[in-house]
C-alpha cells in the first residue's frame, strides 16, 4: 500500500438486506470500518463537527460518524464474513484527500481474503473540471463557450459550481457532438468499474460513451436517470479494460439535458490482479552441471488461483552461472 492517506468509511458484500437510514433495504449486507478489527496502526477518527461541502473530504465521504484513517503501509481493516453466503463481490467506500492543485491523487489498497493476498484495489478519480489542457479542438470540443468557472481555470468552458456533496465544480451544457479529454494513471492493466456522479431533469437514454486516444470505444452510450433537477444527483456505473501507464480517453456528449461531476476509476473483483500466478515450488536448484550437457528434469506447477484469466510472459533463470 502507498503511503498515501486513505479514509475508509464502509464496505458492502452481498447478503442479508442491509437497512438504509433512509428505510430502503438493500440486497447486500454493509460493515462499517470504525467497527472493524483493526491494526497496523489504523485508527478510527470521530466527526465533532458538520461537514463542509469541500468536495472529497473524509467528512463528506463517511457514511457515519466516524471512518478509519489508514496513513502508513502495513495499516489495515478486517471484517468478518458472518452471513453464512460466500462473497462474490465487494465495494469499498473510501475517499482520498486532493492534491494542493486540484489534480487528484492515485493509491492502492492490497485486498487479503482468509489472509492469502486477492487483488490490489486501484483508487483514481477525475473531477470532470480537470480535462486536459490545449483549447479548443484539443482538450476539448464545444459548440459554444458556456460557464462561470474561469476563476478556477483560464480556459473553464462549459463549467459551474454545484451543489452535491462535497462538490467543487461540475461540467454542463452538454451537447451532441461535444466531447472532453482526460488522462489518468492506470496502475496495472485490467477490468475497472467506472463510476459517473451526472445529473439530469429528465432521463436521458443515450448521453455520452467514453473512447479511448485512438478513437475506439471503451463503453457503450451510457443512459442518466431522473435525478432530480441540474443538482440532484446520482451514480451510475459501467466496466471498462485499461491498459497499465497513463492512458488518455475522451467523455463524448451523444445527447444534451446532463451535467457530469466526476468519474471514478476502481478494480474489478476478479478482474486486474486480481488472479496473481502462484509457482510451486517458488524456486529450483540444479546444483552442478558440467558445461555442454543438460541437467536433470524438474517440475514447476504454475496455478492461477483467481477466476479470471492470467498468463505467464516470461520465465527468468538466476544464477550464479560460472565454468
Amino acid at each position: 500500500m502507498r503511503k498515501t492517506e486513505k479514509f475508509l468509511s464502509t464496505a458492502t458484500a452481498p447478503g442479508t438486506p442491509y437497512p438504509s437510514v433512509a428505510g430502503a433495504t438493500t440486497p447486500f449486507t454493509t460493515y462499517q470500518a470504525p467497527e472493524a478489527a483493526l491494526g497496523g496502526g489504523a485508527g478510527v477518527v470521530s466527526l465533532t463537527s458538520a461537514p463542509t461541502s469541500q468536495y472529497g473530504t473524509p467528512q463528506v465521504e463517511a457514511d457515519g460518524h466516524a471512518y478509519v484513517q489508514l496513513t502508513g503501509t502495513g495499516q489495515y481493516v478486517q471484517w468478518t464474513n458472518n452471513t453464512g453466503q460466500p462473497i462474490n463481490f465487494i465495494n469499498v467506500r473510501a475517499s482520498i484527500p486532493d492534491s494542493s492543485t486540484g489534480g487528484g491523487i492515485t493509491a492502492n489498497l492490497d485486498l487479503y481474503v482468509n489472509g492469502t493476498f486477492r487483488q490490489v484495489l486501484n483508487m483514481n478519480s477525475v473531477q470532470s473540471w480537470q480535462y486536459d489542457i490545449g483549447g479548443q479542438g484539443v482538450a476539448y470540443n464545444v459548440i459554444s463557450a458556456n460557464g462561470t468557472a474561469n476563476s478556477y481555470r483560464s480556459d473553464g468552458t462549459d463549467l459551474e459550481s454545484c451543489s452535491d456533496n462535497g462538490c467543487g465544480y461540475d461540467l454542463g451544457w452538454t451537447s451532441p457532438g461535444q466531447w472532453f479529454r482526460y488522462k489518468v494513471n492506470v496502475a496495472s492493466a485490467g477490468s475497472y468499474t467506472v463510476s459517473f456522479r451526472v445529473a439530469a431533469p429528465s432521463a436521458v437514454a443515450d448521453a455520452f460513451h467514453l473512447t479511448d486516444a485512438s478513437g475506439n470505444d471503451l463503453t457503450a452510450e451510457e443512459p442518466i436517470p431522473a435525478t432530480g433537477g441540474w443538482q440532484g444527483w446520482a451514480t451510475v456505473t459501467d466496466t471498462v479494460q485499461l491498459a497499465a501507464g497513463q492512458q488518455t480517453f475522451f467523455v463524448d456528449q451523444d445527447n444534451s439535458g446532463w451535467n457530469l461531476r466526476y468519474l471514478s476509476f476502481t478494480s474489478s473483483g476478479g478482474g486486474g490482479t486480481g488472479s496473481p500466478l502462484t509457482a510451486s515450488p517458488s524456486s529450483l536448484s540444479f546444483g552442478s552441471t558440467t558445461v555442454g550437457s543438460t541437467s536433470s528434469a524438474q517440475t514447476v506447477t504454475v496455478s492461477n488461483p483467481g477466476s479470471s484469466a492470467a498468463t505467464a510472459p516470461s520465465v527468468s533463470v538466476s544464477g550464479p552461472f560460472s565454468q
